[in-house]
């Protein structure tokens, strides 16, 4: 990489035409990080060295500990790394733009510092990710790396999420309180993590972040709007594990957002990020299975939890109005994830006009045979093999079935899933 430094002389020396430089002084390195090589040399149009910027001698973040803290300031941080320096007049720490007040440096060994400071307070509207930059007199500051982050974030349930106001306490059930029209607003710039569950809200309207935090998490609204904002369960980087159940409410009636309508999650220019467990979604059976058999041989290796809803398809016989599909719960996971027990084995083998199943059968084994082999036709290998699907997912967005509207709720192939009739 290349380090270049413009000097531009506005005036003469005094007393004289000319221009000239006496000293060029670069401490540390500056963004981007020197990754190509330990160091940098500045060459003079004469070919001589004037300086060179080491990677050995420039500051580095180690640790941040903890990697979130109130808008409010005032959290006390630990930042671990090599900073040449335990004489805390020349440290300086930097949250972004927001200073971190130094409280004490400890000298963890000759070549590693631990630095312990205050955070500033950002403000509600100006939180969210920041770089933590530690700047070493006579060093210079340390290079931004996506390790070295604080988080300025406040928990739902905190009272300067909501300008020093207990949190909003939502609705009550659907059933016994349609009117309610309770809402919560996110405006731009601030960040909220979801850290527990919420009562349903009638309008969630979010033009800043909203985060869910790695725990079980229940939400329920009337409308979901992101007008600009974003709404995060996951990165692709550390998808989320836990369980998150989304539920949506309303009725044929209800006012429709335009354009997007209603009991919805509606997203306008926004970002949603929403990345589950990483599970192996479908694969193929690699032998037949036959009535009575109480397990499946799988073409891929799957991890699919014990208990979990799976779904295989028929090979034999489908219309509009009948299925040889059978839904089974996943009983042990065997053989290095290629053998999978079945349990609870649900067939519909009639449905009505509306695609919804009218008769299903329950059995503790196969109903009808899935095909998993290869047939050569004319020296061409032709694969019948039946698709299996996993039909359990760890973050669920789901329509409420409205018990006032569906005394009597239709269910899902699997047997569990209760569906809308709105």
């Amino acid at each position: 990489q290349k380090l270049h430094i413009r000097i531009e002389m506005l005036s003469p020396a005094w007393g004289s035409f000319r221009y000239g430089i006496k000293e060029v002084s670069v401490r540390g390195c500056s963004n981007p990080p020197l990754s190509v090589s330990t160091s940098v040399t500045l060459k003079a149009k004469d070919g001589e060295d004037i300086f060179t910027a080491r990677l050995s001698l420039t500051p580095k973040v180690i640790s941040v500990v903890p990697t979130r803290g109130s808008t409010a300031g005032g959290s006390d941080v630990t930042i671990s790394g090599r900073f040449f320096s335990s004489v805390q007049d020349d440290i300086t720490v930097l949250f972004g733009s927001f200073a971190c007040q130094v409280k004490h440096v400890t000298s963890i060994s000759a070549n590693q510092q631990q630095i312990v400071c205050s955070s500033a307070a950002s403000g509600v509207l100006h939180g969210g990710l920041k770089f933590v930059t530690v700047t070493i007199r006579g060093f210079g500051a340390t290079v931004r790396m996506d390790s070295a982050s604080f988080w300025y974030i406040d928990t739902w349930g905190a009272r300067t999420t909501w300008g020093g106001k207990a949190p909003p306490t939502g609705c009550g059930s659907w059933v016994d309180d349609k009117q309610c029209t309770d809402s919560v607003y996110i405006p731009e710039g601030q960040v909220v993590l979801l850290d527990h569950d919420l009562p349903r809200f009638y309008l969630i309207l979010i033009e800043g972040s909203l985060i869910f935090d790695r725990t079980n998490i229940t939400l329920s609204a009337n409308y979901i709007l992101l007008r600009g904002g974003t709404l995060q369960i996951g990165t692709e980087e550390e998808p989320f594990t836990q369980q998150v159940q989304i539920t949506l409410y309303g009725h044929p009636k209800s006012m429709e957002l335009p354009t997007f309508g209603s009991k919805v999650i509606a997203c306008y220019e926004c970002k949603m990020d929403i990345h589950g467990k990483p599970e192996v979604a479908w694969t193929e059976l690699a032998a037949t299975a036959m009535p009575g058999d109480t397990e499946i041989m799988l073409q891929e290796t799957v991890a699919w939890p014990v208990d979990s809803k799976i779904v295989i398809a028929t090979t034999d016989f489908e219309s509009p109005k009948s299925s040889h599909s059978e839904v089974a719960t996943v009983a042990a996971v065997l053989d290095g994830g290629k053998r999978v027990q079945l349990k609870d084995i649900r067939v519909c083998s009639e449905y009505g006009f509306s695609g919804l199943p009218k008769k299903c059968v329950e059995s503790s084994a196969l109903s009808f045979p899935h095909l998993g082999e290869v047939k050569t036709f004319d020296e061409t290998p032709i694969s019948f093999r039946a698709e299996v699907g996993l039909l359990s997912r760890n973050i669920v967005i789901q329509g409420d079935y409205d018990e006032t509207l569906c005394p009597v709720a239709d269910t899902a192939d699997d047997g569990i899933t209760r569906l809308s009739c709105n």
